[in-house]
């Protein structure tokens, strides 16, 4: 699939308005829970990641679906939609994606 820059647009405002970004560990990470699954569904499309089932009461439809991508794809789609994110959430890329430069850094040794 060829990622648009209307997608990019999309993107940028469902995770701003309905995602998460944080660090888990040593590792970026990015996550959007919806009830419906539609709109996981197209991120799991244009950036990759998982998407998981959750029930907390299926009886009352209490059914929701979660989007998880973490890693160096999280990283990238944190660096690719920087520029549309809200200042908020780029203060929080700035802080994980510098934690996680320096860690990965750390983590090498010389020979």
């Amino acid at each position: 699939m060829m990622v648009s820059a209307s997608d990019l647009h999309w993107a940028a405002g469902f995770i701003d308005g309905d995602g998460c970004v944080y660090q888990s560990r040593t590792t970026p990470m990015i996550t959007a829970t919806q009830k419906d699954r539609w709109p996981l569904d197209k991120l799991v499309a244009l950036f990759g990641g998982t998407i998981y089932r959750h029930v907390r009461n299926e009886s009352k439809g209490h059914i929701y679906y979660r989007w998880d991508l973490y890693g160096n794809a999280a990283a990238g789609v944190m660096m690719t939609l920087f520029v549309l994110l809200s200042p908020r959430r780029q203060e929080e890329i700035r802080e994980i994606l510098g934690r996680w430069k320096t860690q990965a850094r750390g983590s090498f040794t010389a020979r």
